[in-house]
């Protein structure tokens, strides 16, 4: 069964998380937990928001990963990252109002997801969700 995690809109500085690198961690703690039948996670980030991605300039950026552990937490592998920078799309740009990032989970008992981001070159503001299905 599918589940959806929401974002909620925050301010993120460079190194302002409360991970040990300064990143930020979607559930702040633990992890989203997969089902048995969950095959995928989605991670969507709206770049409309006031302060985000196409309010910034190009100098920020933000590296997104998609984290997975099959043990209930007490080990995780990254699934995913991409870096994402500020500023509009270019025109004709596939989906100038969202990023989107998908992994592809692994099988095994015990499964929590998680989103692990980090801002460098300003502070950017972040809304989304991240659905698990």
């Amino acid at each position: 069964m599918a589940a959806t995690m929401n974002i909620p809109l925050a301010a993120l500085a460079p190194g302002g998380g409360t991970g040990p690198g300064g990143e930020y961690d979607f559930p702040a703690s633990g992890g989203a937990a997969i089902t048995d039948t969950d095959r995928q996670v989605t991670l969507t980030i709206d770049r409309t928001v006031a302060g985000g991605f196409n309010a910034v300039s190009s100098a920020v950026s933000v590296a997104i990963e998609i984290w997975q552990s099959v043990d209930g937490g007490a080990s995780w592998q990254n699934l995913v990252t991409a870096t994402w920078t500020g500023g509009t799309p270019p025109a004709g740009a596939r989906n100038p109002d969202q990023n989107i990032l998908i992994a592809y989970l692994a099988p095994g008992a015990s499964r929590l997801a998680r989103a692990v981001v980090r801002v460098s070159g300003g502070s950017i503001a972040v809304q989304g969700s991240l659905v698990i299905a």
